[in-house]
């Protein structure tokens, strides 16, 4: 049988406090064989894989580590879609426009998710 002791800390001012250690379980002798298959640890499976589990990208939805796109062209999508590169390709030739004709092409060629700001800054 074992022996079961009270860890007991004296303190400076002559007092006693019970104190409980902080241990891995690791380090507690036949620990793992006592609650072996007792208590569940992790997960038991991920995407109905078992055992030691390597999951692909394609298993959570991501892409691959290694994937490529076509480049964007005005018909057909790419990195960017289709309108989008019509619309940056507008973009090159605006030598000589207005400042007021700059932004409103800027604005039209930004995605509705694209949040920034736009500021004009003029010389005094």
């Amino acid at each position: 049988m074992t022996k079961i002791k009270k860890m007991l800390e004296t303190k400076t001012d002559g007092t006693v406090e019970q104190f409980y250690p902080e241990v891995h379980a690791e380090g507690v002798v036949g620990l793992g064989s006592y609650v072996s298959g007792q208590i569940p640890v992790g997960v038991t499976s991920v995407n109905h894989k078992t055992g030691a589990v390597e999951l692909e990208a394609s298993d959570v939805g991501a892409a691959a580590a290694t994937h490529s796109h076509s480049a964007a062209t005005t018909k057909v999508a790419g990195f960017m879609t289709a309108a989008d590169k019509a619309k940056l390709d507008g973009l090159g030739s605006t030598t000589g426009i207005t400042e007021e004709r700059a932004e409103e092409l800027i604005h039209t060629a930004l995605s509705a998710n694209a949040q920034i700001k736009l500021e004009t800054v003029k010389e005094v």
